[in-house]
């Protein structure tokens, strides 16, 4: 209601889910764990990367994209281009696979760190980024509501020294103005 008279953190939505699960993940954990979020409405949406043909077969179920790799860092690999809002690591060791991954909302490691637990209890934000925008933004924070100023001050003798690549670019672009401006302070 208010986008666009004041900042918001987003235009977020639908809610989304994507679990990195090797053979050692208890199926019942990450099924119910894609189901959760899929239950925020027929638009969110919910992706397994897998090592494991089994576990596959059990959570191919309606809503559910299932994706079976050949190995963990390339479910990492998946993870990065879909960027998800949540993402669940249920592998033997979790922590090996974070530096693997650039784009997520949040990351929740191991079987006992479900995403409604961070969506009731754990304490986390959980104002995040969807629809692929995990690429380029982050969680909420109260930077996102801060009002920030950009305040520059150059020297006539770095100004001299660097507007040659002002002009260059001024040349570039067309912009005869922008270029005089430049040339006029010599």
């Amino acid at each position: 209601q208010v986008f666009g008279t004041v900042g918001i953190d987003s235009l977020a939505g639908p809610s989304e889910i994507a679990v990195i699960a090797d053979e050692s993940a208890n199926k019942d954990y990450v099924l119910g764990d894609l189901l959760s979020q899929l239950e925020h409405g027929k638009d969110s949406k919910g992706w397994l990367l897998t090592t494991s043909k089994e576990l596959a077969e059990y959570c191919n179920k309606e809503g559910i994209e299932v994706v079976l790799c050949e190995s963990l860092e390339k479910c990492a690999e998946k993870v990065n281009e879909i960027a998800p809002e949540h993402l669940e690591v249920l592998t033997k060791e979790p922590l090996k696979l974070v530096d693997l991954i650039e784009n997520a909302g949040a990351i929740y490691l191991g079987e006992y760190t479900p995403v409604p637990a961070a969506d009731y209890f754990l304490g986390v934000n959980h104002v995040l980024p969807t629809g692929g925008a995990a690429k380029f933004s982050s969680v909420l924070t109260v930077m996102d509501f801060m009002k920030r100023v950009s305040l520059a001050y150059v020297s006539r003798e770095e100004f001299l020294q660097e507007r040659y690549l002002g002009i260059r670019l001024a040349e570039i672009e067309g912009l005869e103005l922008h270029k005089k401006a430049l040339e006029v302070r010599r």
